[in-house]
């Protein structure tokens, strides 16, 4: 029940003209989606619950009292479930995960590198044609 002004997300970097590091454009993109993540670091907008519950963002955004309640109506649905199925799901989407997010840390290095230089825009397409190419 707080408002944006109380609690929100928000990617300050970008409002300073700081290429984000340490995972700062990864951490949008797998949790908001492309689309997101893109508005999101253009503009530097700020993210509150309710835009989070607009996007279909969270499993479950309840007050702090029914937080036991709903953890045990979701593990009763969670425990009718295989646990062969379970355990293959949950370890291949981290190993996707994982492989996917390293892949990404590299590119973001590879670009915070260039990013204060002084580059043309030729160069910099250059250097973008060349990560497709490196990562397709």
């Amino acid at each position: 029940d707080k408002t944006k002004e109380e609690m929100f997300f928000r990617m300050p970097e970008i409002a300073l003209s700081i290429y984000p590091r340490t995972g700062a454009t990864i951490l949008p993109l797998l949790v908001f989606g492309l689309n997101y993540a893109k508005y999101l670091l253009l503009t530097s907008d700020n993210i509150g619950l309710d835009d989070l519950k607009n996007m279909n963002f969270p499993t479950g955004i309840f007050p702090p009292e029914k937080l036991e309640s709903e953890t045990r109506k979701f593990m009763r649905i969670y425990s009718k479930r295989m646990d062969s199925l379970l355990t293959e799901l949950k370890s291949s989407l981290n190993l996707m995960n994982r492989i996917m997010i390293e892949k990404c840390f590299d590119i973001e290095d590879k670009c915070a590198e260039i990013a204060y230089q002084k580059k043309s825009q030729k160069e910099l397409e250059e250097f973008i044609d060349e990560l497709n190419r490196d990562y397709h």
